[in-house]
């Protein structure tokens, strides 16, 4: 000790001199250590990439993205060489702990900064559902729309960009409109926005969100009126798609069908493997979405692309199938899906459906507006309003697709005011 002294003394420097410049390169390192896990967590975050492996430990292989990054930067870089260097139990900022902590912090600035914008906006909108989680827990979302005022150099306002800017999930404390009212306005109190600006609500048909007299958009109206109670237009668009079926037999039964053949080929490894050698082109059957009607075009076009190597299978599988089960149900199906009826469902159903997916995802981005989501479901509804009066040429194309798919023998005397009931009640309903 002695020794440093005097040495310190021979340059002039001072023990605390000394102590102070190894604590400031200590912490210079920390800090270019740090700035290096926050990249990585950010870059991970970023891409939706998940961090954590199987174990995260010296014995296995896979130790999850996270580090397997520090691991390959630390290969180039010495700082985090050092790091990974240091022997086990020393602090290295590489815990899951440690992950966590950084991944709650960033979420948290990001949030201030959406917030902040919130705050500062002349005006925005609030939009809000619910659903329920993993673990049956019901959780409501939050989502803000709002105006940034673009300024120049001399601050004069030049343009104004919409944002459309997710705050997270809350559980929800209640159902009631009443209860829903109070967490709306607990969480606009804790998150210091100015209810005074709101002026758009956008909740789903629910009784509890849309009602006239005392729905959430009520309550809200009560105490803002300025706020205009905006009813999801592509949930809208599904509503009516739901309605105008649900009292044709045909339709219900031809989807119950496809979910049935789905689940037949699905549910056997064998059956859906024989099905991809036969195929001739790279698709295979969708699953049915209960809630969104117009994502079933996936699942028509799926069918569409399969349908000639579906039918050959189910005759081989009604014929050599391995039980009396499986042959029957084999003959079942291709026994529905072999008659014109059903083809002149496909090719129906296809074009509504084609016409009703471009308008349902255009309704669901974030620059859309009123006008526009008019103009689109007005659009949707004149093509309906056209296959319905050009009926006969909807029936000749169906023949030739039929044809093409060798079931010409099987057309059946079919009626036309039954067949274009559907267009009926689409086109019944004003966008």
């Amino acid at each position: 000790m002695a020794c440093m002294a005097f040495y310190s003394f021979q340059n002039h420097n001072t023990v605390n001199e000394n102590q102070e410049k190894q604590i400031r390169d200590e912490a210079n390192y920390w800090k270019l250590v740090l700035d290096r896990i926050i990249a990585t967590t950010l870059t991970l975050a970023t891409e939706d990439i998940p961090f954590r492996g199987h174990r995260e430990n010296n014995e296995t292989e896979s130790k999850g993205k996270f580090l397997a990054i520090i691991e390959l930067l630390g290969k180039y870089d010495p700082v985090l060489t050092e790091l990974l260097q240091r022997p086990k139990g020393t602090i290295k900022y590489l815990s899951p702990a440690i992950q966590n902590e950084i991944i709650t912090a960033l979420g948290d600035k990001v949030k201030y900064d959406i917030l902040l914008e919130i705050r500062k906006a002349p005006f925005f909108s609030y939009i809000s559902d619910s659903t329920q989680d993993i673990s049956k827990i019901d959780q409501q979302s939050h989502i803000f729309r709002y105006v940034i005022v673009m300024y120049d150099k001399e601050n004069k306002p030049v343009d104004i960009v919409i944002h459309e800017s997710f705050i997270g999930f809350e559980i929800m404390e209640g159902q009631t409109s009443s209860e829903m009212e109070q967490q709306l306005y607990n969480n606009f109190e804790k998150n210091k926005i100015d209810i005074k600006k709101l002026r758009g609500i956008g909740f789903d048909g629910a009784a509890n969100m849309s009602g006239v007299y005392s729905g959430l958009q009520a309550r809200i109206k009560h105490t803002q009126p300025l706020a205009l109670y905006v009813h999801c237009a592509a949930h809208n668009l599904n509503l009516v798609i739901n309605d105008s079926v649900k009292n044709i037999t045909e339709i219900q039964n031809f989807y119950e069908k496809l979910e049935c053949l789905y689940s037949y080929f699905a549910n056997s490894i064998k059956r859906w493997a024989h099905l991809k050698s036969v195929s001739s082109v790279s698709v295979s059957l969708k699953r049915l979405c209960t809630t969104r009607w117009s994502s079933r075009n996936d699942c028509l076009k799926a069918l569409s692309l399969l349908y000639v190597d579906i039918l050959k299978l189910l005759a081989y599988i009604s014929l050599m199938g391995r039980n009396k089960d499986e042959k029957s149900k084999a003959s079942g199906l291709q026994n529905y899906f072999q008659k014109f009826d059903v083809i002149l469902i496909i090719v129906i159903e296809s074009k509504i459906l084609n016409s009703l997916q471009i308008v349902s995802l255009l309704l669901q981005k974030s620059d859309i507006d009123l006008l526009k989501a008019f103009e689109l479901l007005q659009t949707a509804l004149n093509k309906i309003k056209e296959m319905r009066d050009k009926f006969e040429e909807v029936f000749e194309e169906a023949k030739q697709i039929a044809i093409s798919w060798g079931v010409e023998s099987t057309f059946t005397k079919i009626r036309k005011t039954k067949t274009t009931k559907y267009f009926d009640e689409l086109s019944n309903d004003e966008p």
